[in-house]
């Protein structure tokens, strides 16, 4: 089973989170600032690979912590765009795969350089 954290548990978080789990595929960590939030996501879903987190993925440290004591394969980044250069710094930092979900447009400019990923735009394979 792959281990993936999915960040952000609002509309597109919580959907991916959700898809992945009911897969059976995947072992998944849904994270959210508000803890409740993501608490409400496992809840609705009521699965026991997908399990709740509560933490800011926008403090470096925190995030790195958090892969750290949780290690997966891949983040999934559904957080507003000025979030994402640094999940993609620690999910690299962590060696895990990075995917940015939102803001693909005004980031790609600027994350290849700096953290040798590339945004996945959802129609490239």
């Amino acid at each position: 089973m792959h281990k993936v954290l999915v960040l952000g548990a609002g509309k597109i978080g919580s959907l991916i989170a959700g898809l992945l789990a009911e897969s059976g595929d995947y072992d998944v960590q849904v994270a959210d600032v508000d803890g409740s939030v993501a608490r409400a996501v496992v809840d609705a879903h009521g699965i026991d690979n997908l399990h709740a987190h509560g933490f800011d993925a926008g403090d470096a440290q925190a995030l790195a912590a958090h892969l750290a004591a949780h290690p997966v394969e891949a983040v999934i980044s559904s957080l507003p765009f000025y979030c994402n250069i640094g999940v993609a710094e620690a999910a690299r930092a962590a060696l895990v795969t990075a995917r940015v979900l939102e803001g693909v447009d005004a980031l790609d400019a600027d994350l290849r350089p700096r953290t040798g990923f590339r945004p996945k735009t959802g129609d490239e394979s």
